[in-house]
Formats: structure tokens, sequence, C-alpha cells
């Protein structure tokens, strides 16, 4: 697990290549993501893709989302994440 922090020279645009959950090899624990809006005062929307689809997440002011809440399901087995936002 890393922390990647928003800044001027980061990008708005991140890959996150977690193998979601796989049953077979380590049981149930499905992967769940946490994304963060440190801005004080203005919400963001964050597009999560993964090989189920897209999901606009909004994620209100100096607050943070879990992937299963904004999304309705974890991150899928075999599956990458991409995540960008303005």
């Amino acid at each position: 697990m890393y922390t990647l922090l928003p800044d001027i020279l980061h990008s708005t645009d991140y890959m996150i290549t977690a193998p979601g959950d796989d049953p077979a090899l380590q049981g149930s624990r499905p992967l769940n993501l946490y994304i963060l809006n440190p801005d004080p005062l203005n919400p963001i929307t964050v597009t999560a893709t993964d090989s189920a689809g897209t999901t606009a997440i909004n994620i209100p002011p100096n607050s943070q989302v879990d992937y299963f809440t904004g999304t309705g399901r974890f991150v899928p087995t075999g599956s990458t994440v991409r995540l960008t936002s303005d």
C-alpha cells in the first residue's frame, strides 16, 4: 500500500496495479481503495475505471470515500484501477 499525494508536480491520472480479490489464493479478502480529497473547500469528482466499468465518485471537501462505497463493488479480481480527476 502507498499514498499518492496531490501536487502540481504529480498527475491527475493514476493507475493502481492491484490484483483485486482472488479467493482461491487468499480466501475472501476483497480489495478496497480509499480516495482522499485534502482540499478544505472544494469537492472533486474522481472517475474510476476497472474491468467491470467506469464510475464517477464524488468526494466532498476534506473527506475520503472508499472504492466500495463509491462504485458499489470491490476491485474486481485481476483488475487494474485507473483514477482520473481534474
